[in-house]
């Protein structure tokens, strides 16, 4: 099984822009532009890539068979995620997806990310919140 520590969770995004604790960070080669809780000021100014983790809270997971990666709305802060299983980190009660990013999501009260393994293809709900952190 992968875990947290195996895979690398890091995304470079491009920033459109940043104000009042939050950044809006597009996906490069699609429309989306994320806009997500930062703890601290990005140091780069807009237009340029940064790289970092998308932390999310799950309300719930479940699993599904069909459909395609991606992330609701494509403008805004996400409130719905659907994408493969790509880590689990049991201690840390999370699980990693790609959906069309890698995305670390907190797995919600009543669930346990050992119900969870690489290659199960997820679909969740999202808790506003979700933020982004630079590596390093």
């Amino acid at each position: 099984m992968n875990d947290a520590a195996t895979i690398d969770t890091h995304t470079t995004l491009t920033l459109v822009e940043q104000s009042d604790g939050f950044v809006v960070l597009a996906i490069e080669g699609t429309e989306y532009q994320l806009k997500l809780k930062s703890y601290k000021p990005i140091a780069t100014e807009p237009g340029k890539r940064v790289r970092g983790t998308i932390h999310a809270d799950a309300r719930r997971l479940d699993t599904c068979d069909t459909g395609g990666r991606f992330i609701e709305p494509v403008y805004g802060p996400p409130f719905r995620m659907q994408g493969d299983v790509i880590a689990v980190d049991k201690a840390a009660q999370t699980v990693t997806i790609n959906c069309c990013v890698p995305t670390v999501l907190r797995v919600g009260k009543g669930q346990s990310a050992a119900d969870f393994e690489p290659g199960d293809f997820i679909t969740t709900g999202i808790m506003p919140g979700a933020s982004f952190a630079t590596a390093g």
